[in-house]
């Protein structure tokens, strides 16, 4: 029963936004993003390059997340002593690139020794105008 409970609160803290976020830790981009800031600096790199493979009609240098979103909350969760050892979920970040907007879909996969993402050119969208 303790597990039991034990878990259903972990699970609450992941769909609450703490998979990733220390307590002292805020987050750089708008939105409901639940990577930790280090993580969505990681990240920001790798979206830019796939905006300008995706669009490469577009050599925009000046790429501005405006908005991110859950699209899939954390599943596949695991836990051990007390820690979440595992978890994955997907969000969607919009980016102004010099005046066009994207949605970039990021797949997350958190780990015991860290968080990988995922961002495939094919699934960006730009949005119409």
């Amino acid at each position: 029963m303790k597990k039991n409970l034990f878990i259903l609160l972990a699970l609450l803290l992941i769909f609450t936004g703490c998979t990733t976020k220390k307590p002292d830790e805020t987050s750089i981009l708008p939105g409901q993003s639940l990577a930790s800031a280090k993580l969505q600096t990681d990240a920001l790199p790798t979206v830019n390059t796939m905006i300008s493979l995706y669009d490469n009609s577009n050599p925009c240098k000046q790429m501005v997340v405006t908005d991110t979103k859950v699209l899939e909350n954390p599943y596949d969760v695991s836990v051990k002593d007390d820690r979440i050892l595992s978890a994955k979920w997907s969000e969607e970040w919009t980016v102004n690139a010099c005046g066009i907007e994207f949605d970039v879909p990021i797949s997350f996969i958190q780990s015991e020794t860290g968080t990988t993402f995922i961002v495939k050119k094919e699934t960006i969208r730009k949005k119409s105008s």
